[in-house]
């Protein structure tokens, strides 16, 4: 696998941790320290990881690269912006910027990130939000859109792709829509189900 994606947050003093959902266990994410996060989550076997510790992992392997997704702050913009500079200044200390690329329904998360590092692999999530050619204008480098996009524009990756953009596709599960999007030449398949997606792979070669 190519990739593994993830989510952050930032908890009550500053700390970049992993977690889908604001909530864990009941816990809001933002409003609790990281050591109480994680003196709270040990308890369910299921510890909330630091960026820090995650990227420690990674560090073991050249092969799955992470895919950070910066989600929105409940408390705003701002704090949002907070969490995208924390992330990309992680990354720089451990000298991880060609391990990683980032994501974000936050067209201002993606353009900050490359303010910060003109580098990045950045693709934006929100469909309809923008035209490709702002991404372009802006040096986003790709679309990542839901399956219903690609579904109702049957021309996007051809249309992406010309312009220079990469592609993603989430979130695909079904075999046959596996190999739709794997034979139209979509760069990223995100799935839940990557031995299935490996094994159409491996099949046509």
């Amino acid at each position: 696998c190519q990739g593994s994606e993830m989510d952050v947050w930032l908890t009550a003093d500053n700390k970049v941790v992993l977690s889908h959902d604001p909530h864990v266990y009941g816990l809001e994410v933002e409003n609790i320290t990281s050591l109480q996060l994680f003196q709270q989550t040990i308890n369910e076997k299921d510890p909330v990881p630091s960026l820090q510790e995650l990227l420690m992992a990674v560090r073991e392997q050249n092969v799955t690269h992470p895919v950070i997704e910066i989600k929105d702050s409940q408390k705003g913009l701002e704090r949002t912006l907070q969490l995208t500079d924390s992330v990309v200044n992680i990354v720089y200390r451990m000298k991880m910027q060609g391990y990683v690329e980032y994501i974000s329904f936050n067209y201002e998360v993606l353009k900050r990130i490359r303010e910060l590092d003109p580098t990045a692999k950045t693709l934006y999530l929100w469909e309809g939000k923008k035209q490709l050619g702002d991404l372009i204008k802006d040096r986003i480098s790709g679309i990542d859109y839901s399956y219903y996009a690609y579904r109702q524009d049957k021309n996007l990756v051809k249309n992406a792709k010309g312009m220079g953009l990469l592609t993603n596709v989430w979130t695909v599960n079904d075999a046959e829509e596996l190999l739709l999007y794997y034979q139209q030449g979509v760069d990223y398949i995100t799935t839940d189900e990557p031995e299935l997606l490996l094994k159409i792979i491996n099949s046509l070669n």
